[in-house]
């Protein structure tokens, strides 16, 4: 019996349609790609490994060129770090 509210042959996408698919679809893609720079972000924010001695000698050279310290404590605290 055909009251009008047949699904026609059977081919049922749900309550959105083929719209509904495309757009979970789409926010799956989304999710995947906010994951991808989430962890693309973190691995480019560690250190390399032997750089706080680099890092150190740097700020060390900018205070002796600021005038912060003078040459003999410049190269008393250099010779610590080569250490």
């Amino acid at each position: 019996m055909m009251d009008g509210w047949s699904y026609g042959n059977g081919m049922n996408y749900g309550y959105f349609g083929i719209g509904g698919v495309i757009m979970m679809f789409i926010v799956l893609v989304l999710i995947g790609i906010g994951i991808y720079l989430l962890v693309r972000g973190t691995r480019g924010s560690m250190p390399a490994q032997g750089s706080a001695a680099d890092d150190a000698l740097a700020i060390l050279r900018k205070r002796y060129a600021n005038g912060e310290i003078d040459q003999k404590e410049f190269e008393q605290r250099k010779k610590t770090l080569s250490e």
